[in-house]
């Protein structure tokens, strides 16, 4: 696949909800290098809200919950990898 296609993709929605648990997931793991994991958490689910408040604001499309959704996952599965990362 090209990456022009995929980045087509990340816009209309097809690999959108991927991107969004991976870079919810990933921003969990930067925070984490400077406050607790609770407050990573907190930093990481309010960057998406501000990303779906962007789309509504400025790119005139919808705040879309599904898109939380899949942030949500990503921030949990962050936090069970930390879990296990950390206590075995």
């Amino acid at each position: 696949m090209k990456l022009s296609t995929f980045f087509q993709g990340v816009y209309y929605g097809r690999y959108e909800k991927y991107v969004h648990f991976f870079v919810s997931f990933l921003l969990f793991f930067f925070f984490l290098l400077f406050v607790d994991w609770s407050r990573a958490m907190l930093l990481a689910l309010g960057a998406g809200i501000i990303k779906e408040a962007y789309d509504k604001g400025v790119r005139r499309t919808k705040f879309d919950v599904s898109d939380l959704a899949a942030n949500v996952t990503g921030i949990v599965f962050a936090l069970v990898v930390y879990y296990f990362v950390r206590n075995f």
